[in-house]
């Protein structure tokens, strides 16, 4: 039971560390989170150019959950040769869309407390922030992405992370968190894991993500605090 106990608490850190960490890239927290919900949201046209998505992306606007979605759809509408187009950079900036797109920031700072007022709890508390994150999000730009080579091997570890923690998510949403993890933790299981192809390729997109995250040095150090972000990649929580 501690073994488990223990385990859980990992995966609720490694969730909460890795959709915070996306988010303050944009400085959230550069002011107080009541006048961020005042701001008006941006009006996010579907011929919007390539550009002014980036733009907006690039702003606190993008750590709103209904924007990055919003943006996230937008984006799938660009040709793959626009978005092969872009800097390492702007590519980044896309990959932090994933986190807010995917959990609320709300959602998150309740799971917060109630993982500390229900200890006995946990794993039922952290399947269902895993499995109550919006499949509305468009993960198809994410997905192209983290297929691209140079961003996998040069792109910030934190963001490859982060999006694919979305995709995660979206899966989860799905078909529940326990048989996401019990997959990535078996990659050889994809196969016959009785997922839609769609699901499938999804979730191989993680599974290679992964692969490659673990033969960079740099990612080796992806960890905050004694939480190692690739654990959730891994499903070795």
């Amino acid at each position: 039971m501690e073994a488990v106990m223990k385990n859980a608490s990992r995966l609720a850190g490694i969730i909460i560390c890795t959709f915070f960490l996306a988010v303050s890239c944009r400085q959230l927290f550069t002011e107080s989170m009541g006048s961020s919900l005042e701001r008006d949201k941006p009006s996010i046209s579907s011929s919007a150019s390539l550009d002014d998505l980036l733009d907006i992306a690039r702003s606190r606007d993008g750590a709103d959950q209904e924007v990055a979605e919003e943006l996230l759809d937008a984006l799938a509408d660009k040709t793959p040769e626009e978005i092969d187009a872009l800097s390492l950079d702007e590519k980044t900036d896309i990959l932090n869309l994933g986190g807010a797109a995917a959990i609320d920031l709300g959602e998150l700072a309740n799971l917060s407390n109630e993982l500390s007022d229900n200890p006995d709890n946990q794993n039922e508390l952290i399947r269902d922030i895993m499995e109550n994150a919006t499949n509305d999000v468009d993960t198809t730009v994410l997905e192209q992405l983290l297929s691209d080579e140079e961003v996998l091997t040069e792109a910030e570890p934190e963001a490859v992370v982060v999006a694919a923690a979305a995709i995660v998510a979206d899966v989860s949403a799905e078909v529940g968190a326990e048989r996401v993890m019990d997959i990535l933790a078996d990659p050889s299981s994809l196969e016959s894991s009785g997922l839609t192809r769609e699901q499938q390729d999804k979730l191989a997109i993680v599974i290679n993500a992964a692969n490659v995250l673990e033969t960079r040095e740099d990612a080796q150090e992806t960890t905050i605090g004694d939480f190692d972000l690739l654990d959730l990649l891994r499903g070795t929580i």
